[in-house]
C-alpha cells in the first residue's frame, strides 16, 4: 500500500497503538463479518487498520482501503454517502463523529468509539494529514456520464455505481441470484429517479467488450 499511517503517531493527544499487519482479500473475513464482500466486490486490494489512544478518552480508529482504481475507491465512497462534506481528499463527508473520503485509488474511514468535539477535531486533522499522503488523483466512473441529471418530467435524485448484484440488492433487489452476471470486472450504474407519479429506476451495464445497455 502506497499510503503510510504509521508516521502518524499522535494527533491532539491520541497515540497509535501497535501496527497491525495489513488485510488482504484472503484475510479481510478476520476484520470484518458480513461487510467484506462489499469491499471484494468493489476489487478490493488491502486494508490498514490502526487505533489511536488517549488516557480517559475514547479510541479512534482509522482504516485505510486500497482499491483496484479510482472508480472502486469512488463506489465505496459514494455507495452509503449521506453526510455534508468537508473538503477532504476527492470527496468526503462528516457525521456523528465518523469521516469518509476517497482519493485516488484509496478510501478512508475515521471514526471515533464515542462523541465528542475533541474527538471530532482529532479525526478531522487525521484525515487531513492521511489524505495529504495519498499520491495522485483519479476520475469518477465515465459511466456515470450516461444518466441524465434531468429527463422530461423527472428529477435525478441518487446514482450509484456499482459492480456486483450484492451491491445491486442493497439499493433495488432483482433477484437473489446473479441473473445479470455482475462481475468485479463490470461497470453498472444504477440511478433512481423521482416523478409526479412515483419512482422510475434507470440502470446501465458496462461490460468488457465495450456494450452498454
Amino acid at each position: 500500500m502506497n499510503v503510510k499511517i504509521a508516521w502518524l503517531s499522535e494527533v491532539q493527544g491520541w497515540k497509535a497503538v501497535g501496527d497491525l499487519s495489513p488485510y488482504n482479500p484472503k484475510t479481510i473475513f478476520q476484520y470484518m463479518d458480513g461487510a467484506a464482500e462489499f469491499y471484494l466486490a468493489f476489487n478490493f486490494r488491502e486494508l490498514k487498520a490502526t487505533r489511536f489512544e488517549k488516557p480517559s478518552r475514547p479510541s479512534i480508529i482509522v482504516e485505510v482501503y486500497k482499491m483496484g482504481s479510482p472508480e472502486d475507491a469512488y463506489g465505496v465512497f459514494t455507495f452509503e454517502q449521506q453526510d455534508p462534506g468537508v473538503d477532504i481528499g476527492q470527496g468526503s463527508e462528516f457525521g456523528g463523529g465518523l469521516l469518509r473520503f476517497w482519493k485516488g485509488h484509496t478510501f478512508v474511514t475515521i471514526f471515533g468509539e464515542e462523541p465528542g468535539q475533541d474527538i471530532e477535531a482529532a479525526i478531522l486533522i487525521l484525515g487531513r494529514r492521511i489524505a495529504e499522503t495519498i499520491p495522485g488523483t483519479g476520475n469518477p466512473p465515465q459511466i456515470l456520464t450516461y444518466l441524465p441529471d434531468t429527463a422530461l418530467t423527472f428529477t435525478k435524485k441518487d446514482a450509484w455505481f456499482l459492480r456486483s448484484h450484492i451491491h445491486l440488492n442493497q439499493r433495488f433487489f432483482i433477484a437473489r441470484a446473479n441473473i445479470l452476471m455482475l462481475t468485479p470486472e463490470v461497470e453498472a450504474v444504477l440511478a433512481r429517479y423521482d416523478t409526479k407519479d412515483g419512482k422510475i429506476h434507470i440502470k446501465s451495464l458496462e461490460q468488457l467488450c465495450g456494450c452498454h445497455s
